[in-house]
């Protein structure tokens, strides 16, 4: 059987899962920087920082397609259809807005490292607004939204995978597990990188068995009457 785009697109969940794991390794290679302007400038201009940083952004529009091939992939399924509906765009919303905040933050850090670096200290105020645990207040609302937006995407994909029965019941949960704590983006998030691969893997392989294809196909047929 000819491998449909969906299928196709199934394979970007475990790769957004190894792309994010690797853009928070920084964590354990990087020194922390503590309070010390001086020491979070060089922080954000490490060359690991930015070199590794952005795979993490790549990842989140990586779950972004796999959130809409699961959709696709499910779209024939009277049972799954409308919960893939609801985690779709739930899950397309908060990995956007993730995407834009990440990318803003990203270029913005390395910016004001570079200024700072170049003498220009006071920019170091900045420094606490714009670094995790110190955000500033005109961040919550986006916050907010994006932990709305992908607490709805966590549950409808993960309904949606579990009513098709196209996967393992504990395979959807566990996805459900990994989506959420990515979208939490926080150090928590390596492990739901690491199980985003694992099923992510076990999706997409599922998805292109002939024989899970065909029994989803017999199941969804009508029954004709004599």
């Amino acid at each position: 059987m000819r491998r449909t785009l969906s299928q196709s697109g199934l394979w970007t969940l475990p790769v957004a899962g190894l792309l994010i794991l690797v853009s928070w390794l920084p964590l354990f290679f990087v020194k922390e920087p503590g309070t010390d302007p001086a020491a979070i400038a060089r922080n954000f201009t490490d060359p690991i920082v930015l070199i590794i940083g952005p795979l993490g952004i790549i990842g989140m529009l990586c779950l972004l397609f796999g959130s809409l091939a699961i959709y696709g992939w499910l779209a024939d399924s009277p049972e799954s259809r409308p919960w893939a509906a609801v985690g779709m765009i739930g899950g397309v919303t908060a990995m956007a807005l993730l995407i834009g905040i990440w990318t803003i933050l990203s270029l913005a850090d390395s910016i004001l490292g570079d200024l700072y670096l170049a003498g220009h200290q006071g920019v170091g105020d900045a420094f606490n607004s714009m670094s995790g645990g110190h955000w500033s207040g005109r961040i919550r609302p986006f916050q907010a939204a994006i932990f709305l937006s992908g607490a709805v995407g966590t549950v409808g994909l993960t309904v949606a995978l579990w009513r098709s029965r196209r996967v393992a019941r504990w395979v959807a949960i566990v996805f459900g597990v990994a989506f959420a704590l990515v979208v939490w983006a926080s150090p928590p998030t390596l492990i739901g990188a690491v199980l985003l691969m694992l099923t992510g893997i076990l999706i997409a392989r599922n998805a292109e068995q002939p024989a899970t294809r065909l029994r989803t196909e017999a199941r969804e047929q009508p029954i004709l009457q004599p």
